[in-house]
Formats: C-alpha cells, sequence, structure tokens
C-alpha cells in the first residue's frame, strides 16, 4: 500500500510493474502501511474520479506478504 498525498490523500497500492491501482472502498486499517507490501485480487471499477493517479478497482481480497 502506498499513502499519496494528491486531492486530500488516498491510499493506493502499487503493483510489481509500477501501475497504480486506487480502490474504491476503503481497506481496513491493518493494510494502511505506507510501504506494505501486499497481495490483493482486483477487478476493473467503472467510476469518474478526481486522483488522476491510477485505475480504479474493486478490492476482492487483499493480504501482506512476509
Amino acid at each position: 500500500m502506498s499513502l499519496q498525498e494528491i486531492e486530500g490523500g488516498f491510499w493506493g497500492i502499487i503493483a510489481e510493474d509500477g501501475t497504480h491501482y486506487v480502490p474504491v472502498e476503503p481497506v481496513a486499517d491493518r493494510f494502511k502501511v505506507d510501504g506494505l507490501a501486499v497481495e490483493a485480487s482486483i477487478r476493473p471499477a467503472s467510476v469518474l474520479g478526481m486522483t488522476m493517479w491510477g485505475s480504479y478497482v474493486h478490492v476482492d481480497t487483499i493480504e501482506t506478504v512476509m
């Protein structure tokens, strides 16, 4: 997970290939650690947003990676 301080701040996911994803639903607080490695199952979300940082996604599952 990565804290982005754009547009008031939000949490995003940066994939290993550098692709940026913005979850449309809140993720649990335990994942809101800047730099935390996570593995997530995502699917595209059809929403309009203001961040202009990455693709909007629904996060179906998420867990930390050790």
